[in-house]
């Protein structure tokens, strides 16, 4: 599947609703005050940093984006090309990335 293809079915997938969240990513979402909307965004209009495509039972997808005055935010995501499925979120840790685009 192409990016743009990829995009497409986000995006369509989304406007369907078809969007299924794992307890992990809830819990996250709470501790980490993030917004609903803000994963929205990052989900349509972020960049893809890693992919794996051969996850089981679904390609999974790092996704980022800026937020909150240009605070990185990733969202984990699997697709399965009609649903996607929230994994987990969270910001930019230092720690664990060189930058916002590259983990140690």
């Amino acid at each position: 599947m192409t990016l743009r293809n990829f995009k497409e079915q986000i995006l369509k997938a989304i406007k369907k609703g078809k969007i299924k969240w794992t307890v992990h990513a809830i819990k996250r979402l709470r501790d980490r005050e993030i917004k609903h909307n803000e994963i929205i965004q990052v989900i349509c209009q972020g960049k893809i940093i890693e992919k794996s495509e051969k996850a089981k039972p679904f390609p999974k997808y790092l996704i980022m984006d800026f937020v909150r005055e240009k605070r990185p935010l990733y969202v984990s995501i699997a697709f399965d090309n009609e649903t996607i499925y929230i994994i987990t979120l969270h910001w930019l840790d230092f720690q664990k990335w060189i930058n916002p685009w590259k983990r140690k």
